[in-house]
């Protein structure tokens, strides 16, 4: 009998080895959690449990099979945390295909280092680990735990944050006691969370199993719109010593009029240079811009994250004289120096970033990054919005990084949700004209004149402001698709007007452009603005298109060619408008000069996918008429 029982704990052992090892079997997982997948989440949990008012813990468990190299990016780990939070119990662990582990992590392999890059200060920091394992497919797996002294950002979860990811399994949930609400926002939860109740402890649980991967096509709304998310916010809250209610936006702005009070105030010298440049102008708009070109001169960006300082400005006093701030500080310095000019300006909190608009106004909960300045023109709708972190940037308009978004503007009586202004197609536009000349061995010589106005200015903007002459000459080389060329004599000319524009001039030279064989030539007359982007229209469309970067080109060419020559064949005019945009081209010849006039629309817009077909028989006809070329033929 002893031996009997031996033998069954020992076969007991081996089949529990067995278990854990086949857990993770790449095997185990079903097909359909393979397609069009770099990474399948086996197990993961978050659980958010909120101690008290002013305390949270969130345990976290992330096992994530890795299936090939565009997968690597989330094996591995990487959490911050400052002097109000920690992060504790970590473990990791190495799986190979067949789930069988290969190692754990060692304390020692962690690496722990500042995250404040190029600020100034900051007591925010990384834990950050990786295994550096590349025999697909594997397994990690981490745990940990995190605790934080505030009950502000409770965040939430979204487990297919990005393309490519599919779900085995994923758990999220939250522990609060009863006397503490909390309220949610879902998007795509079918059915409803399970609830429990223990004692005075209510826990709130959602999960998802066997989520196929989504696979990125062109012009998809954002993940986060299609994908399940949910969020959780209280209406008390708690940070950094300071309480607040954002049980609405209203309340929600008053937390930050606490946050920023008496911090306006401005030294005597600072005043009185106020009043030097602005008490002698009548216009209310130039004093604006004065005002801010002020601050652009005198001031540099730097960012400072020390405590509370990540959310509270510090003092404009504090900017005067040491000449820097971050976002919060310059533009918290900015609506001080308008109050002198007895101008109202709000302090404005917003999420930045290129395509970085996503915002749930009908939820509150800290959802920005940022801070910018809006300026109401008294008695009438018009604002002029300032971004302060800018030193080349003009009065009154806002580039990509905050354009077409909720912002909230922060006034006396508490703060008000507002939508920023949207450069659309009407106002993204690019116009050029080019006067060219191609001799008989089809070299050509060009004179190019470009204006950007729009985001396309921006665009140029940035790289006028941020690169010096060889970098420029370095972006012109890569933008012109041309197989040889050179370019001089490039210049700019800035308008920062509040429809700000940017002038470029450059002679472009290249050899061989046009093709010859025998007595043709064979010239694309379409120099600089050919659109090469096509749609295969017979795969199958599974999401909206949308559109976030409408714009407008206009192009004109002329184009000498050598004498003797005549058409022997070129592309037909084309008229071409519906609600995708619009395309126009016509090509003359003027006796010895092709005349070649342009435009091409695309327009911002959101449109279901059973109109990808149609959108995608639109540019591909544009793609194929720009690349179009103009058959010449020596005469006898």
């Amino acid at each position: 009998m002893k031996l009997n029982r031996t033998l069954s704990t020992i076969a007991f052992i081996c089949l529990a080895k067995i278990s854990v090892a086949q857990l993770y079997d790449i095997a185990l997982l079903r097909p359909n959690l393979l397609k069009n997948a770099n990474m399948v989440v086996r197990e993961e949990e978050k659980k958010i449990t909120i101690v008290n008012d002013r305390k949270i813990n969130v345990r976290y468990k992330n096992v994530y099979t890795i299936l090939n190299a565009n997968g690597d990016r989330f094996a591995s780990f990487a959490s911050g945390y400052s002097k109000t939070n920690s992060i504790d119990n970590l473990e990791g662990t190495l799986y190979d295909a067949k789930g069988v582990k290969i190692r754990s992590l060692k304390k020692s392999e962690v690496q722990d280092v500042s995250s404040t890059g190029g600020d100034l200060a900051g007591d925010y920091r990384v834990k950050s680990h990786d295994f550096n394992y590349t025999n697909y497919p594997y397994t990690v797996e981490y745990n940990w735990e995190e605790t934080e002294n505030q009950t502000k950002f409770l965040g939430g979860w979204q487990p297919q944050y990005t393309a490519n990811i599919s779900i085995e399994s994923s758990i999220f949930s939250v522990a609060h006691p009863t006397d503490f609400t909390i309220r949610q926002h879902t998007i795509n939860y079918t059915g409803k969370p399970t609830t429990t109740l223990q004692g005075n402890v209510e826990t709130i649980t959602w999960q998802l199993k066997n989520i196929e991967a989504i696979e990125y096509e062109y012009g998809m709304p954002r993940i986060s719109n299609l994908t399940t998310g949910v969020y959780i916010a209280p209406n008390q809250f708690y940070t950094y010593g300071y309480a607040g209610d954002m049980s609405s936006w209203k309340t929600y702005g008053d937390f930050q009029n606490t946050l920023n009070k008496d911090r306006d105030l401005l030294p005597d010298n600072i005043k009185k240079k106020v009043h030097e440049l602005v008490d002698n102008e009548a216009d209310w708009a130039k004093k604006v811009a004065i005002l801010y070109n002020y601050l652009q001169q005198n001031t540099h960006y730097i960012s400072i994250q020390l405590g509370i300082g990540g959310w509270q400005p510090f003092p404009a006093e504090f900017v005067a004289t040491k000449g820097y701030g971050d976002c919060k500080a310059l533009s918290n310095y900015m609506v001080a120096l308008l109050k002198e000019a007895n101008i109202i300006g709000h302090y404005t909190i917003i999420r930045a970033g290129k395509y970085n608009n996503y915002f749930i106004p009908e939820f509150v909960m800290p959802q920005s990054n940022h801070i910018i300045v809006a300026v109401p023109k008294p008695n009438t709708k018009d604002t002029i919005w300032l971004e302060c972190t800018s030193q080349t940037m003009p009065a009154g308009f806002l580039g990509d990084f905050t354009q077409d978004r909720y912002a909230l503007l922060v006034k006396e009586d508490g703060g008000h949700l507002v939508h920023t202004p949207v450069y659309n197609e009407a106002k993204n536009i690019q116009k050029r004209q080019v006067k060219a000349s191609i001799d008989a061995e089809g070299n050509l010589e060009a004179t190019v004149k470009n204006a950007y106005e729009g985001l396309e200015y921006d665009s140029r903007q940035s790289l006028l402001a941020n690169s010096n002459k060889q970098d420029i000459n370095t972006t012109l080389q890569k933008e012109i698709n041309l197989p040889q060329y050179v370019i001089e004599q490039f210049n700019y000319k800035e308008d920062k007007s509040y429809t700000p524009k940017i002038e470029e001039t450059y002679l472009l030279k290249a050899n061989s452009y046009a093709g010859v064989s025998g007595k043709r030539l064979f010239i694309v007359p379409n120099l600089l603005s050919k659109f090469n982007f096509t749609v295969d229209t017979t795969k199958e469309r599974k999401y909206p298109l949308d559109i976030q970067f409408g714009y407008t080109e206009f192009d004109t060419l002329y184009i000498a060619i050598p004498s003797g020559y005549t058409v022997e064949a070129m592309p037909k005019p084309m008229n071409e408008k519906n609600e995708f945009g619009e395309y126009n081209i016509s090509i003359q010849k003027n006796n010895n000069e092709l005349v070649y006039v342009r435009k091409f629309q695309l327009k911002n817009g959101y449109f279901p996918r059973e109109k990808y077909k149609s959108f995608g028989a639109f540019v591909n006809a544009v793609s194929k008429t720009d690349n179009g070329r103009v058959v010449l033929v020596k005469s006898e």
